[in-house]
C-alpha cells in the first residue's frame, strides 16, 4: 500500500519528489533531435531528417565525381543551386511555426541509472496537469500542496507512481529568507542570481541527457522569480529544465524583429504552449525589472545563419544593487557584424561592468546544412562561440572587474580539463596565459553551484569567491 493512502495526517510537514536517478522530461521527435541534432528539427519536424539524407546523397554523388548529383538525388525539392553553392529555399526556411503539441509527444519518467521508463503520452490537457504537477515535486513544496492540483483519477496516479517506487516522500524543507546578493554559475551558461527580493535564472540547463552525473532540478527547491533564455538552442532553451518550472514564472525572451525562420525561433508562443503565462518580451536595448533587478537585452552575434537571416537572439546586463554583470552566452561575430562593437556599445550605455561571464571554448561547427548562408559541398568549418582571445578582449573593452569563463559545457572542476579538439578550439589553460600577459583580470574561475560573487548591496565590496579553482586564477 502506498504511503501516502496509509497515512495523510501531517502531510503539511512532508513532501513528494522525484526518486533518486528519476528524471522527468518531454519527448517528441521533434524535441529529441532537436537535442540530439540540431535546432532546425524545432521547426521542420520529421522534414529535417529527410532534407539531410538528401543531402547525404547529394554530398557522395558529388564526391564520387557524378555531374547529376542535383538532379539525381532530388535535392531540387528543398535546395537552390548557384554553381556550387546552395541554400536552403525560402519556403523551407522561413516557413511554418513549432508546435509542442504532436501525435507522438509524451512525458517520459525516466530510471537513468537502471534504464526503466514510463512513457506517458501527452495530449493538451496531459500537458497542463503535468505542468501544474511537476513544478511541485520539490523538497519545499507540501503533499497538501500536490494534492490540491489533482483530481481523483490524478491524485490515485501519484498513489500509483509513489507506491512503483518513482516518487518517494521526504521531510519538508521550507527554504530561507533571502538575504543579501549572490551571483552563481550553475553549469554550463546556467546562472542563478539572487537578491533579497528576488531570484532569477539565466538558461537554466539542469538535465543532460548524455551525462547521468548532471541534475541541478534540487535548484528549483528555492523560488524563482524570473527566468532569461538568451536564445533557442537546446542548451538554453531545455525543455528537460522549464518542464519543472512553476508555470507562473515570469519568463524573459528575445522579441522577433525580424522574420521567424529556422533559426529565429520564437520561443514566447512555445512557452505559452508548455503553460507559461507571463512570457515577456524584450528587443535589444530594452529593459524590464523583476523586483531591484534591472535586465536589459543587448545584441548577439554570433552562432550565424547568414547577413539575409538575422536572429533576433540576446545577450543580457543585470544590474542588482548597484552591482552589474554581462553574459555574453555563445557570442562571437558573424561575417557583417562583431560583438566588440556590443561591448564598446555597452560600456558606452550603461557604463563598466562588474563581472563578465564570456564564452571561451571558441566553438567550431561545420557550415552549417540549414543556414541561409550560402555553403559549398565539402568540408568547411567556421567559428561559432567566442574563444580565449576574444574573452581578453572583451574584457578590457567592458572595463569588467573579473572575467569569468562560462559556457564551455562544465558542471564540475574536471570539465575545464577538455582538451582543444576540432570543435572546441579554445581552452582554460590558453585563456590563463592570455590573462597573465596582458593587464587584465582577475580571472575567476568557478565551481558550478558552490563558488558565489556576494555583495551586501548598493555600495557593498564584491566578495570574489575563495574556492581552491578560484583562488588559482586570481591576481
Amino acid at each position: 500500500m502506498s504511503r501516502l493512502q496509509g497515512d495523510r495526517e501531517g502531510d503539511g510537514a512532508r513532501a513528494l519528489v522525484l526518486a533518486p536517478g528519476w528524471v522527468v522530461g518531454l519527448e517528441s521527435h521533434r524535441l529529441n533531435n532537436h537535442i540530439a541534432a540540431n535546432l532546425h528539427y524545432l521547426v521542420l519536424g520529421r522534414q529535417a531528417s529527410e532534407i539531410g539524407r538528401v543531402h547525404a546523397e547529394m554530398s557522395s554523388r558529388k564526391r564520387a565525381g557524378k555531374t547529376d548529383w542535383f538532379e539525381h538525388s532530388g535535392a531540387s525539392r528543398f535546395f537552390v543551386a548557384k554553381g556550387p553553392e546552395l541554400t536552403l529555399k525560402d519556403e523551407l526556411y522561413f516557413g511554418g511555426s513549432p508546435r509542442l503539441l504532436e501525435p507522438d509527444l509524451r512525458v517520459c519518467f525516466r530510471d537513468r541509472p537502471a534504464g526503466r521508463s514510463l512513457d506517458i503520452p501527452a495530449n493538451e490537457a496531459m500537458l497542463a496537469w503535468f505542468g501544474r504537477l511537476l513544478p511541485l515535486l520539490r523538497r519545499s513544496v507540501s503533499i497538501e500542496e500536490v494534492r490540491a492540483v489533482c483530481d481523483e483519477d490524478q491524485w490515485s496516479f501519484v498513489e500509483q507512481l509513489e507506491a512503483e517506487g518513482l516518487l518517494e516522500v521526504v521531510p519538508l524543507e521550507r527554504p530561507r529568507p533571502r538575504t543579501g546578493y549572490r551571483v552563481r554559475l550553475l553549469g554550463h551558461a546556467g546562472l542563478s542570481l539572487e537578491t533579497p527580493k528576488a531570484r532569477v535564472l539565466f538558461d537554466p540547463m539542469f538535465i543532460v541527457r548524455t551525462r547521468e552525473d548532471v541534475n541541478l532540478l534540487h535548484e528549483l527547491d528555492r523560488p524563482i522569480d524570473a527566468v532569461v533564455l538568451s536564445h533557442p538552442h537546446w542548451d538554453h532553451f531545455n525543455f528537460d529544465t522549464l518542464v519543472h518550472i512553476p508555470r507562473e514564472t515570469r519568463m524573459i525572451v528575445p522579441r522577433l524583429v525580424n522574420p521567424s525562420s529556422l533559426e529565429n525561433v520564437d520561443m514566447a508562443p512555445l512557452l505559452r504552449e508548455l503553460g507559461f503565462s507571463r512570457v515577456e518580451t524584450l528587443a535589444w536595448w530594452e529593459s524590464t525589472e523583476v523586483a531591484d533587478v534591472r535586465i536589459t537585452a543587448t545584441p548577439f552575434h554570433g552562432e550565424q545563419s547568414g547577413p539575409d537571416a538575422p536572429q533576433d537572439w540576446m545577450t543580457y546586463h543585470v544590474r542588482a544593487g548597484d552591482r552589474s554583470f554581462f553574459g555574453a552566452v555563445d557570442s562571437c561575430h558573424t561575417t557583417h557584424h562583431s560583438m566588440d562593437t556590443v561591448m564598446r556599445d555597452v560600456r558606452s550605455r550603461l557604463g563598466p561592468v562588474d563581472i563578465l561571464f564570456s564564452p571561451y571554448s571558441g566553438f567550431h561547427y561545420p557550415i552549417a546544412l540549414f543556414t541561409r548562408r550560402p555553403f559549398y559541398l565539402g568540408p568547411g568549418m567556421e567559428q561559432y562561440s567566442g574563444g580565449p582571445d576574444d574573452a581578453a578582449r572583451w574584457t578590457s573593452i567592458l572595463g569588467a572587474k573579473v572575467l569569468v569563463p562560462y559556457a564551455g559545457f562544465v558542471w564540475n572542476k574536471g570539465d575545464y580539463q577538455r582538451p582543444s579538439d576540432a570543435n572546441h578550439r579554445g581552452t582554460l589553460e590558453q585563456l590563463r596565459a592570455i590573462v597573465k600577459a596582458h593587464p587584465l583580470g582577475p580571472l575567476v574561475v568557478l565551481e558550478p553551484e558552490k563558488d558565489a560573487f556576494e555583495w551586501s548591496g548598493p555600495g557593498g565590496e564584491l566578495l570574489v569567491p575563495s574556492s581552491s579553482q578560484a583562488k588559482e586564477a586570481r591576481r
